[in-house]
């Protein structure tokens, strides 16, 4: 059924293709450029201030690992004071049948002796001591 507006003309759908406006181009380019430009600043911004939060986070976490340790050598340590009390000791040793209390005679008292290693670093050697009477194991520091 053929109407009056398109009785003896084809009509053809074409799509409309105007030139280019190399004016509204470089508006179009300038204005993203501008933009982009503008929001750089907030970019690095966001950036670093990621990175700072990585960091507390993980501060965050290092100190609760931190607090975690603490109370597990809290733990530890009461219990080898438990482990090593005299008493506990003395009353292991007297399940054993082998083990006997020592008499008086058998008992020697072992003096500490103070550690002098940082007294013999400390001082120079003596040139006139001979190399073989040093003390071996020990290093000493020239100070000329």
């Amino acid at each position: 059924m053929e109407t009056k507006l398109n009785s003896g003309r084809r009509w053809r759908n074409r799509s409309l293709v105007r030139e280019r406006d190399e004016h509204h181009v470089r508006w179009l380019w300038g204005m993203l450029t501008g933009i982009v430009l503008a929001l750089a600043p907030a970019g690095a911004y966001l950036l670093c201030q990621n990175d700072c939060l990585k960091v507390v986070y993980q501060v965050n976490r290092l100190d609760a690992e931190y607090e975690e340790l603490l109370e597990e050598t809290r733990r530890l340590d009461a219990k080898r004071a438990e482990l090593e009390s005299p008493a506990r000791i003395d009353a292991w040793a007297r399940r054993d049948p082998g083990l006997v209390l020592p008499t008086s005679a058998q008992v020697f008292i072992v003096q500490h002796e103070t550690d002098r290693s940082e007294e013999l670093v400390a001082r120079a050697p003596d040139r006139s001591e001979a190399p073989a009477a040093r003390t071996a194991g020990v290093r000493f520091r020239r100070t000329e």
